[in-house]
């Protein structure tokens, strides 16, 4: 079920491009993960991303899987949605891009066309989004914001509202300040929990 959130995201990361001849609607991945953390007010670690965005282009090629779509078209759009590509859906063709490729096709029949338009639900980013862990840093005193985060080895943008989506598994949240002695935490979390990082620094 799309939420609130989801629905003014999409409002604002679906957008409508022209290519000629005809009207086509383009949806980029790299936006609806931006949006998702503007809305939100969470930071979503470079390993989550990479993860959502792996499940989202799985989830496109099993809802594809064994539909008159070629091979091709299914394969690039993939890579596309994986690597926080874009692609453009319109009445005759459609184009995948990604940082390191461009798929442009022209539809066999409307029912290839139809499928694929129906398989890419940009919801289901958010929806793998939020299967993932959240952990909130809460580093006092504040402010300034004058520390850094490193979550699992990757340094990530420090936040007033500290709240970040990690991987599932083990994780290791450390918080450093200068002058100060860091903040280590270590522990291992399942899908949906929520862990608080207390940190006197």
């Amino acid at each position: 079920m799309i939420n609130t959130l989801w629905m003014a995201m999409m409002t604002s990361a679906l957008v409508i491009a022209t290519f000629a001849p005809a009207a086509a609607e383009e949806l980029s991945y790299e936006r609806l993960i931006s949006a998702w953390e503007n809305k939100s007010g969470e930071v979503i670690t470079p390993a989550v991303q990479k993860a959502a965005l792996r499940a989202t282009a799985e989830d496109f090629l099993s809802k594809t899987s064994g539909a008159r779509v070629r091979e091709e078209t299914r394969a690039g759009i993939a890579a596309a949605i994986g690597a926080a590509g874009l692609v453009a859906v319109s009445p005759d063709s459609v184009t995948a891009r990604w940082s390191s490729g461009e798929v442009n096709l022209k539809w066999d029949s409307v029912e290839e066309n139809a499928v694929v338009a129906k398989a890419l639900q940009p919801e289901l980013v958010s929806l793998h989004l939020e299967q993932f862990p959240r952990v909130t840093v809460v580093v006092k005193p504040v402010p300034p914001i004058d520390y850094l985060v490193e979550i699992n080895g990757e340094n990530v943008e420090a936040t007033e509202k500290g709240f970040y989506r990690v991987s599932i598994g083990d994780v290791v949240v450390r918080v450093t300040r200068k002058r100060h002695s860091e903040c280590l935490w270590k522990g291992t979390l399942k899908e949906g929990d929520q862990q608080v990082v207390n940190c006197k620094l």
